[in-house]
């Protein structure tokens, strides 16, 4: 399968979706799913030191809800990648993050169970695009008003996390290995 090795066209996705893509190395995109979650299993550990209703800003979200905006794209974008897949171009709304977190119960969880839900997403994701064939990698849906191909979402997941990973490590100060260097 090569597909998953090629960086999507700018013709798969929308602008905004650049600046996350940008943030990727070259490389298989399964690779840096599986790398990045090691990422996401060492953010309770690396997070112990901050109180829970710590956040660098006023208005920002804590770290549970950083995490758990994590998982509803992980699993928001991952659904959207299987219905393109699948042949499903059904538009599909778009979400306001802001709305989620805020109806989320991120601050009553532990961030190890957030942590945990978000590792069992990416986990679920990697086995769902690993079982792609390469014509259905290039399959396009509309979400959010925007085309995007499969391989964007896929990547988009991905270089969406490392933007938040970053965030963390940099403004947070969460002493975090992002599995690989981001700038």
């Amino acid at each position: 399968m090569t597909v998953p090795n090629e960086t999507p066209a700018t013709s798969e996705f929308p602008e905004y979706i650049q600046p996350y893509l940008s943030l990727l190395p070259a490389g298989d995109i399964l690779d840096l799913m599986r790398q990045q979650a090691a990422a996401f299993a060492g953010l309770p550990a690396a997070a112990g030191q901050l109180p829970d209703d710590w956040t660098y800003a006023p208005g920002k979200w804590t770290v549970r809800e950083l995490t758990v905006h994590l998982a509803h794209a992980e699993r928001i974008m991952g659904y959207r990648a299987f219905r393109f897949a699948h042949g499903d171009d059904t538009p599909l709304a778009g979400f306001e993050e802001n709305d989620y977190v805020a109806a989320s119960t991120a601050n009553a969880r532990s961030l190890s169970d957030i942590a945990s839900e978000l590792l069992h997403l990416r986990e679920a994701n990697i086995s769902f695009f690993s079982s792609l064939a390469d014509w259905q990698w290039l399959r396009i849906g509309t979400a959010n008003s925007s085309s995007m191909s499969v391989r964007a979402l896929a990547y988009g997941i991905v270089g969406h996390a490392a933007h938040h990973l970053t965030i963390l490590r940099d403004r947070y100060r969460v002493p975090l290995e992002l599995g690989w260097p981001v700038a």
